[in-house]
């Protein structure tokens, strides 16, 4: 098997906005695993927070040793890459899992013995910009699973907009820019919006403040379940949090 990489960059339809930045491109890269006149694919994003970026990953994939010729090896093959980003080593993977599939002539649901029809939509994410700006974009969207960004400034502005707007599924993601005290009183009052759940809305090293969080929302009668995300970098993370979140959130 002959393993390259290729970088790729993506230009954004419209600036993608977050509470700690903003972006117009997503610089990421391609693992391609070639073998007997079939290609596989496998991207990888770079993250900023993990310390990724489209070179880190390119210079990993390019420094791992041979492959070898069997790609129904998957197993052996990823157990055996060298420690470095979690997202090249996915890459890697999901690369292989094409070629495998290609060479199969299924698609990989079948390999893997499941079927489609009963997985869940996933959301469509509306970066942050001002409150009437997101409510178009949600009403333009017509998707029925909507993720709205939030920083802490015009937080229930925005989801009153947008609440107006669509009677989709809302989710909001704060991506870690709230304190404790800003996220009990925001989450109290956006959870009259009907929210499916908030994500990570604390920063993502203060783990301690989600039992005190968790505990002041259901004092107050506050049902929005709270998921993380940037406070989990890996599995190792996930046992500290289940003390604190419970099994589907906070």
């Amino acid at each position: 098997m002959k393993l390259s990489v290729q970088p790729m960059t993506l230009n954004l339809k419209t600036t993608f906005r977050v509470s700690h930045g903003a972006s117009d491109q997503r610089h990421n890269v391609l693992a391609v695993i070639e073998h007997n006149g079939l290609v596989g694919y496998g991207e990888a994003a770079a993250v900023f927070y993990y310390g990724d970026t489209q070179e880190s990953l390119s210079a990993y994939i390019n420094a791992l040793p041979p492959l070898g010729d069997d790609p129904f090896l998957l197993e052996e093959i990823l157990n055996s890459l060298p420690p470095g980003p979690h997202a090249a080593q996915a890459a890697v993977d999901i690369a292989l899992h094409d070629l495998w599939g290609k060479m199969l002539g299924q698609p990989l649901y079948r390999l893997f013995g499941l079927k489609p029809a009963p997985l869940h939509q996933t959301s469509f994410t509306i970066g942050i910009d001002t409150p009437e700006v997101m409510a178009q974009r949600v009403k333009e969207s017509n998707y029925p699973v909507i993720k709205v960004k939030l920083g802490p400034d015009d937080a229930e502005a925005t989801v009153a907009a947008i609440r107006q707007s669509t009677n989709a599924r809302l989710r909001v993601d704060a991506n870690a820019a709230w304190t404790p005290e800003q996220a009990l009183e925001l989450i109290t009052r956006l959870s009259q919006y009907d929210l499916e759940l908030i994500e990570q809305p604390l920063p993502a090293g203060d783990v301690e403040s989600y039992s005190w969080l968790r505990g002041q929302l259901r004092a107050r009668g506050v049902p929005t379940p709270i998921f993380v995300d940037e406070s989990v970098k890996t599995s190792h993370d996930v046992a500290g949090l289940r003390r604190r979140c419970g099994w589907g959130g906070c």
